[in-house]
């Protein structure tokens, strides 16, 4: 739920904190790829909120709701879309998945329609409480390299981080394949509510980066 412009309300499960400040960036009617969608959680709510979706995974989601949900390597697998097909493509927490996310950035700028968007949600690597943890000698389970997918978890997350990401690590790789930043909402969270930082504050603060691109 949006507070003002810069203020997120959300539940307390972690689904709704990822997705809560992307609700805001997304309008009925659009088409939108959401990338790494797990069981296809946030695409049954974006279909409810009017918005034509579909999805992809590294591995086979047993979908009931009929979404359309691929099942592609996204390290070395095209994506079976049409050139120039959506209106908004979604990585909320997956490009951290990926050893080479250049392949899937490449797919996701054939994909998107002109003047499209690119949604990018991962952990910022280097917020103080990332920057204690090393301080103190302890490992932070994101830096957990793993591709153990956990089938028990309600949104069917990959639990381990192949690479990890600061705001200006992510910005270059996506600059290297052609994105602009369009808008900063990463964000630093109290309990419940969840707060856009000035671009300034983000690399040491930003619990969590969230940034729109378009090419």
């Amino acid at each position: 739920m949006r507070v003002n412009n810069r203020i997120f309300k959300h539940k307390k499960k972690s689904y709704n904190r990822w997705y809560a400040p992307i609700d805001s960036m997304i309008f009925s009617g659009e088409k939108v790829l959401e990338i790494g969608c797990g069981r296809g959680s946030y695409l049954r709510e974006l279909r409810k909120k009017g918005c034509y979706v579909e999805g992809i995974d590294y591995y086979n989601i047993d979908d009931k709701s009929k979404l359309k949900i691929y099942k592609v390597d996204l390290e070395c697998e095209d994506f079976p879309m049409k050139d120039n097909s959506f209106d908004v493509v979604l990585m909320v927490e997956t490009i951290e998945h990926l050893v080479n996310p250049y392949k899937s950035l490449r797919e996701i700028k054939r994909v998107l329609k002109p003047n499209g968007r690119l949604i990018i949600s991962t952990h910022n690597q280097t917020n103080m409480f990332m920057r204690l943890s090393f301080l103190l000698g302890k490992v932070n389970a994101c830096n957990d390299v793993s591709r153990q997918y956990d089938l028990d978890d309600d949104f069917g997350h990959l639990k381990g981080h192949l690479r990890t990401y600061s705001f200006s690590i992510l910005n270059r790789v996506a600059r290297k394949e052609g994105f602009k930043i369009s808008r900063n909402l990463s964000w630093f969270a109290i309990n419940s509510t969840l707060f856009i930082l000035p671009e300034i504050l983000v690399p040491c603060f930003s619990l969590h980066l969230l940034v729109e691109y378009r090419l």
